[in-house]
């Protein structure tokens, strides 16, 4: 059972709208929760941290080096590591890129990213929850 506490996680949906697509990061094998599955960019509040979108805009920088602007949450579910102990309130925002120029470049929290088309979400590995914010944040900005 978890231990009482909530963590929270903020992420961020990218869209690409010249190429149709989002951002999606695959995390490093290495670690504790979601290991090697597909994801959105964001990262964890750490305690004492009371501000989501510059938490956000931190952990989209370091992730992938991208700068974005967060503009409005959108989604909301609960994820539990897999031993369920540890118990995550996931908050995904709907963001725009402020630098279009700027390449992808992944910290070591993460081993790949793709430009993901909506049509082809099966091939890649994400959790359910994760994908179905996927799909609503596609919808928003479509």
């Amino acid at each position: 059972m978890p231990n009482g506490k909530m963590y929270v996680k903020i992420s961020g949906f990218i869209y690409n709208p010249a190429q149709d697509k989002f951002l999606i990061v695959r995390r490093n094998p290495n670690l504790k929760v979601a290991a090697n599955k597909w994801e959105l960019p964001g990262g964890k509040l750490e305690a004492g941290e009371n501000d989501l979108e510059h938490r956000l805009v931190e952990e989209v920088l370091e992730e992938t080096n991208l700068k974005i602007k967060p503009c409005a949450p959108y989604n909301a579910y609960i994820r539990y590591s897999p031993d369920k102990e540890r118990k995550y309130l996931v908050l995904t925002y709907t963001t725009k890129v402020l630098d279009e120029s700027v390449n992808v470049k992944l910290s070591e929290e993460h081993t790949n990213y793709a430009w993901a088309d909506v049509d082809v979400l099966d091939d890649y590995d994400i959790e359910e929850e994760e994908k179905k914010a996927m799909l609503k944040g596609y919808k928003l900005m479509h």
